[in-house]
């Protein structure tokens, strides 16, 4: 059982949010470099003290880093990441989920503060290649029912679309999110020319743009 009453939270706990939340808004928490790792196990330790288990997870890690020159990695800033990052937030007393992207492995030091954190490693499966039925369908259907866009995915965009999307999955080395904001702009741009459909073409059209 969490530690929480019949209205919710204990007193503690909605104390030190309404603290924390005040402090931010007066630019108080992590006001300096010094202050940041203080101010963090502070919050940690409430979290610990309150019966909770505190989790970090550190999501969209491609973000965090720097675009590298004609699609390469920017080892620099990888290795940046995961140094002063994840290595620093390993040694606190939490948790810690690291949703990496598979190319980052490629860059030593990333492979140093995994081993040395001594981080088990969980593979996302990946879409395959070798089906018939467009494993993207299903999440792009999943996307569309969480936005509430209650029509089926053949009525917005043809199959082979999706098959085209799901070609430049595996050729953009596995970057989902970057098909998914494809996708989006493929919609777009049959909006644009007045269609209700997205068809190959619109997929086309976008890739050959953002490689302008």
């Amino acid at each position: 059982m969490s530690p929480q009453t019949s209205s919710g939270w204990k007193a503690p706990v909605v104390s030190y949010c309404a603290n924390l939340r005040e402090a931010y808004e007066t630019l108080a928490f992590g006001q300096n470099a010094s202050r940041v790792r203080n101010d963090l196990e502070d919050v940690l330790g409430q979290v610990t003290r309150a019966g909770y288990r505190p989790v970090l997870v550190l999501d969209d890690t491609e973000k965090f880093v720097s675009p590298g020159v004609d699609g390469k990695l920017d080892a620099s800033s990888i290795e940046n990441l995961y140094h002063h990052g994840v290595r620093v937030l390993g040694e606190l007393p939490v948790d810690l989920v690291v949703a990496m992207h598979p190319r980052f492995a490629a860059v030593d030091r990333v492979s140093e503060v995994i081993e040395r954190l001594e981080m088990p490693r969980i593979d996302v499966p990946e879409l395959p290649a070798d089906v018939d039925e467009p494993a993207l369908s299903q999440i792009l259907r999943r996307r569309m029912q969480r936005d509430g866009v209650d029509v089926e995915l053949e009525t917005v965009i043809e199959r082979a679309a999706i098959e085209e999307l799901q070609v430049l999955y595996h050729d953009r080395d596995r970057d989902l999110r970057s098909v998914l904001k494809v996708a989006h702009a493929a919609a777009g741009h049959a909006l644009g020319r007045g269609a209700t459909t997205i068809r190959p073409r619109d997929v086309r059209a976008v890739v050959a743009a953002s490689a302008v």
